[in-house]
């Protein structure tokens, strides 16, 4: 039987009333189905019975002698012929047609069909969500990491895939032969998207002339960079967003269950997305890198190619469709309706993503392995739900009218997703973990349920959509337009609107209220038919979860577990703001009602504080730079954090500008509660100029020079700061430096593997010739390089930095009493960081994984060996740089003052930490005493912050007296040597706690230094202390 004999039959089974321009959907057709052993029969019988009808040609001549000889067997179908273009032809979907590969794949063809099909979309999927990373990494080199830049970039992507499901709406129907169409699609995606990963990185620095005049313009420069982004990711991004319709309509035109299909297809592509997601994040990115990940992904793509044309080889007669375009009619009130829902669906979840990731980002470290884990969570749940409403409707055609209900599980599901979270806290209490099972307990029972449904979703709506509209592939392209575009706008909604204004919690609930409004635009006024019951039990479900939403339990228990984990025990949480790119919480320590330091912590994470050692290790970041180069003019500060950096720049004698640049808006504007006062705020200085962006996009743009460049970024492991620490950023830092200018750089060896420390060593030395290292605060080291050969330091300049008086008051809260003692900081030059680092990789932008996503080993022996002040001190008098640079005369010096930088930073390594013995104090006490006169060195070996002092002074004056009082100014009459007012304020100190054995201790201590031993040795017999303080007070002071 011929494809005009089915087409003939097919007419009998439907209602066409073309002249309306309406297409109805055809009553149920009781033709055999094509290629079967019944469309035979029938095609046999028929003939039989058009022999014998009365008037036939069959009575006489050629037919009768056929007659005679009996029935011609009949061939079976050998597939559609091209109709010609004259002839108006069916939709497809009600013409029953031939199978898709004429049994050329032997018995199960179509089932074969189906797999092969959905296996190929499976590796699309794959390389896709490669393809995908990838390009945002590379992307963030060319465009900036900031909030704007990634949302841009994200939603020009997303626009990019709209466009292409638009392209196969509206021209889908007219393409004969999808498959070959798809192949040739996929080649495409592989050698534009390995381009992109290949050249963004180059295309930053060549488009930097056109971004540069819109640095400070945001209302120009965000159109152009999504402008920008959009057209380089046009080809790639249209080609995917193509493919689903394309291979939809490969599938559907011979079979009627397009809500199956789609699911089938949508399903295993997010599965695929799955795979690329994890895959490339934990295995390939740090194995191979990101250019050869880029290879990978393009061969997946090509992979897919070839399987395509496997398919087209096998199908080589049936691929030849009608290729005439059928007419388009109008978009019924149904259609329209069931579009706005899939736009709200893409919408919701994308919106729910980010919530979710803001969300979880307090819990987990922000890493590039946490991202990847949460994604696939969402994509698992997504393509799960997608297969499974795929096998539903195979058993119930009708299981579209369910839509209704599982719009509302979502709905529900959100909900009991955060009001669980404390459930999944209590069984699991280790948080801010980057290991992969954790991830997965706290991601999972948040994001997966509302995935599933969300993934359900999405099928349902395409079956009820395609009976409105009739053709497969512009009822897929629609769909897939109308989900994607608001993919698009969700972000950006949750990102720059609800969170900030609303926040997580009632972000939470509006999302859940909008799946809501989706279930009703989704059932319209259409019955619900044997689903009815279920589906008003879930909306019963779903209205007593909205009344019972657990509003305030973000801040009384969840946002109350990062304070317990992250604040101090003296530091109470004083603001918090939810912005755009990040949860903000302040912390503050106060001694007697008064603050003394700040904490910043982002994401569930302390950033930044100004307690004593984070004061020191942010200052060396300017002061060491200001005695090195005198005559600093203009600095370049990257990440502001707390302002302890900036604070001393500003402070620097001889500085005309400071351009501070922070990814952070809200960051700079809640500084103010650090600094309530005007004049001590560094934004407020008239020299201050601020920039809202990315450090390393700042640098690649703007075309200043400067004497210094320093920067304190966040920790290693967020993700994305790694591209502040590779070889190619310092080129860019070098490139930005006047002839002779220095750059001074953050390295938190305490957060890194000894080969990670290595890669990034190498990769500044390998720009900075003549590199070296300096001890910060403990582990908190500072690089410095320089821009040509630094100049020899003079004496006369050096010592102008202690005649200023607000530089002054910085230097000796960071304990730097002498100009001697800056020498005392160097712990290398370029020869023994060459020797330190061996021959590890330089960290460079093609390996970010270097710095693995997972918390190492610190090998902490290694690098308190490396501080060590002994051998710190042979390397001071043996470096060819200090022989160069350091004045003559103070050399020696120099050397007598490692010792005491060695106690000091002894006594900052466990400054606020318990786990110390009055006997280690009282010995490291003695050893500053006889070296130092720091008062920040006293106060620090026991325990204070130096600013307490003027606190405890003003309530002195006042009258008050306490043990707390007492302490702080007892430990500054020490400072000074005065040693009979320190004995009087300990004796007091002790009289208000007798339980403090360490006040009684010291009183003893001062009364033996001030010469009254008898008495000490008499108070010490009257004080059952711990029997080794005893002994060593005996022995050291000499007492009886």
């Amino acid at each position: 039987m011929t494809a005009q004999r089915w087409r003939a039959m097919s007419r009998t089974c439907a209602v066409m009333p073309w002249s309306s321009g309406v297409a109805e959907p055809p009553r149920p057709c009781r033709c055999p189905r094509p290629g079967s052993r019944a469309s035979y029969s029938a095609a046999v019988t028929q003939r039989a019975a058009a022999a014998t009808r009365p008037g036939s040609r069959a009575t006489s001549g050629k037919a009768a002698r056929r007659r005679r000889r009996g029935p011609r067997p009949v061939s079976p179908p050998r597939g559609p012929r091209p109709v010609s273009p004259a002839r108006v032809p069916l939709p497809d979907e009600w013409i029953p047609r031939v199978g898709v590969f004429d049994g050329s794949l032997g018995p199960g063809g179509y089932r074969r069909g189906n797999a092969m099909l959905s296996a190929i979309f499976f590796l699309s999927g794959s390389a896709a969500l490669l393809f995908e990373s990838l390009w945002f990494r590379q992307a963030g080199i060319a465009f900036g990491n900031s909030v704007w830049a990634s949302a841009l970039v994200l939603s020009s992507f997303m626009t990019g895939i709209a466009l292409g499901n638009g392209l196969a709406a509206r021209y889908g129907v007219a393409v004969g032969r999808p498959v070959r169409v798809y192949a040739l699609l996929e080649i495409a995606v592989a050698v534009t998207g390995l381009g992109l990963v290949v050249l963004l990185p180059e295309l930053g620095g060549m488009l930097a002339p056109v971004f540069r005049p819109f640095m400070d313009h945001g209302a120009v420069l965000h159109p152009l960079r999504f402008l920008v982004s959009f057209v380089l990711l046009l080809v790639p991004a249209c080609a995917m967003g193509a493919t689903l319709p394309l291979l939809v309509k490969a599938l559907t035109r011979e079979q009627a269950d397009f809500g199956r299909v789609l699911g089938l297809l949508y399903g295993w592509n997010t599965l695929g997305g799955v795979v690329g997601a994890v895959i490339g994040e934990l295995v390939l990115v740090a194995a191979l890198g990101v250019r050869a990940t880029g290879f990978v992904a393009a061969s997946l793509n090509l992979l897919a190619a070839c399987g395509a044309i496997v398919v087209i080889r096998a199908r080589a007669r049936s691929d030849e469709a009608d290729s005439v375009d059928t007419p388009r009619a109008r978009l019924t009130p149904q259609a329209v309706r069931l579009l706005v829902a899939a736009f709200l669906t893409g919408a919701i979840l994308l919106a729910l993503e980010v919530v979710w990731f803001r969300f979880l980002s307090l819990f987990i470290s922000q890493t590039s392995r946490s991202f990847a884990v949460m994604l696939a969570v969402v994509l698992a749940g997504i393509g799960a739900g997608s297969l499974t409403a795929a096998y539903w409707l195979r058993k119930r055609p009708d299981a579209e009218l369910a839509a209704f209900g599982v719009a509302l599980a979502a709905g529900a599901f959100s909900v009991l997703g955060y009001a669980q979270f404390g459930l999944v806290l209590q069984y699991h209490p280790e948080t801010h973990s980057n290991h992969l099972p954790d991830l997965f307990v706290l991601a999972v029972p948040l994001m997966f349920p509302v995935a599933f449904a969300s993934g359900m979703l999405f099928p349902l709506l395409g079956a009820a959509l395609n009976g409105a509209i009739g053709v497969s592939v512009r009822t897929a392209g629609l769909l897939t337009l109308a989900n994607t575009a608001g993919a698009a706008l969700g972000p950006l909604v949750a990102g720059f609107a609800m969170l900030s204004f609303l926040g997580m919690e009632l972000s939470i609930l509006g999302l859940c209220l909008a799946y809501g409004f989706v279930a009703v635009l989704a059932s319209g006024p259409r019955k619900l038919g044997a689903f009815g019951r279920g589906a008003w039990l879930v909306a019963g479900t779903f209205l007593v979860l909205v009344v019972t939403f657990p509003v305030g339990r973000m801040d009384e228990r969840y946002l109350q577990v990062i304070r317990d984990r992250v604040a101090k025990t003296d530091e109470v949480i004083i603001a918090y703001r939810e912005g755009p790119s990040e949860t903000i919480q302040y912390a503050a320590a106060e001694f007697l009602g008064e603050p003394i330091y700040h904490r910043l912590i982002t994401n569930g994470f302390s950033m930044s504080a100004s307690n004593a050692r984070g004061i020191r290790y942010m200052r060396v970041f300017a002061i060491l730079p200001a005695a090195l180069h005198p005559g600093i003019e203009n600095a370049l500060l990257i990440s502001y954090g707390l302002g302890n950096t900036a604070q001393s720049l500003t402070r620097i004698p001889d500085l005309e500008t400071l351009d501070i640049v922070d990814i952070s808006k809200d960051v700079l504007e809640m500084s103010e509660i650090v600094y309530p006062d005007p004049a001590e705020h560094p934004l407020r200085d008239p020299r201050v100029s601020v920039h809202i962006e990315d450090g390393r996009y700042f640098l690649q743009t703007t075309t200043k020079r400067f004497d210094l460049i320093t920067g304190e970024p966040p920790p290693l492991r967020a993700s994305r700061t790694v591209y502040l620490y590779t070889e190619e950023y310092f080129r860019l830092i070098r490139d930005r430096l006047r002839e002779g200018g220095l750059v001074s750089y953050w390295l938190p060896v305490a957060q890194l593997s000894l080969d990670e420390a290595s890669s990034i060593l190498n990769a500044f030395c390998s720009v900075f010739e003549d590199c070296s290292l300096w001890r910060g605060a403990n582990m908190n080291w500072t690089l410095v390089g320089s821009r040509g050969s630094m100049s020899p330091v003079r004496e006369e300049m050096l010592a102008t930095l202690w005649r200023d008086e607000s530089f002054a008051r910085d230097l000796k809260e960071m304990g730097l009493e002498r100009p001697e003692q800056i020498g005392a900081l160097f712990l290398g030059d370029a020869g023994y960081l060459k020797h330190f680092a061996g021959r590890t990789a330089p960290l460079r932008d093609d390996r970010p994984l270097q710095i693995r996503n997972s918390f190492p080993q610190v090998p902490r022996d290694f690098f308190r060996n490396a501080m060590n002040f002994s051998a710190a001190r042979r390397r001071f008098l043996e470096s060819e740089l200090i022989s160069r640079i350091w004045p003559a005369a103070l050399r020696d010096q120099s050397l007598q003052a490692f010792e005491t930088e060695g106690l000091m930073n002894e006594s900052l390594a466990r400054f606020g930490r318990g786990a110390v013995s009055d006997e280690q104090r009282l010995h490291r006490l003695h050893r500053l005493l006889k070296d130092s006169g720091s008062t920040a060195a006293i106060f620090w070996n026991l325990g204070y912050d130096p600013r307490q002092l003027p606190v405890a002074a003003e309530r002195a004056a006042a009258g008050e007296e306490s043990e707390a009082v007492e302490m702080r100014l007892g430990a500054a009459a020490l400072a000074t040597r005065s040693w009979s007012v320190a004995a009087r304020h300990f004796g007091r100190a002790a009289a208000f706690a007798p339980e403090s054995g360490l006040a009684a201790y010291l009183e003893i201590y001062a009364l033996a230094r001030a010469g009254a031993r008898e008495e000490a040795s008499e108070r010490l017999g009257r004080e059952p202390g711990d029997a080794e303080v005893r002994q060593w007070l005996t022995r050291a002071l000499d007492l009886q």
